[in-house]
């Protein structure tokens, strides 16, 4: 049962309905919101279903990436390097950048090193760097023990 109320919010405030089009299939949203000491909540959708609240941030996110960048827009994740490959060596290091592709899973990394696997790379003279500066604040992504498993298998 799908319950909206909009109590108290702006005449030119956009409604829940206009946007949970652009969820993805399966998603599953819930959404309350209440000032401090009012007796009824500002904004509430399916607010009697039960969510965790990360599981619930993660929709916002989702929906304001969404709503920010547009539904063309694609997240990139690169492997880099300026050193030269002589007899199956990168001779250099492999500058993997990461994103903020929510969506990259292990098989596509396990492509990008077959990729490279293609065009000669047999084994790396260098470091391989995970580029981290697109995540403010964050000092290592979380993807660095996934990758160097791939890496030396």
């Amino acid at each position: 049962m799908v319950v909206l109320q909009s109590s108290g919010l702006p005449a030119h405030a956009a409604s829940i309905n206009d946007h949970i089009q652009y969820l993805p299939d399966g998603a599953n949203l819930a959404f309350l919101a209440q000032k401090i000491g009012a007796s009824s909540p500002a904004v509430a959708y399916n607010s009697e279903q039960m969510a965790l609240p990360a599981s619930t941030q993660k929709v916002l996110t989702a929906l304001a990436a969404l709503l920010q960048l547009g539904p063309d827009y694609r997240f990139v994740t690169t492997l880099e390097s300026h050193g030269a490959v002589s007899g199956g060596k990168l001779n250099g290091n492999l500058v993997v950048r990461f994103s903020g592709d929510s969506t990259l899973k292990r098989q596509q990394i396990r492509n990008m090193i077959a990729e490279l696997k293609k065009r000669g790379v047999q084994s790396i003279a260098g470091d391989v760097i995970i580029d981290t500066s697109v995540f403010a604040s964050h000092d290592k992504s979380m993807v660095t023990p996934i990758f160097a498993t791939l890496i030396f298998d």
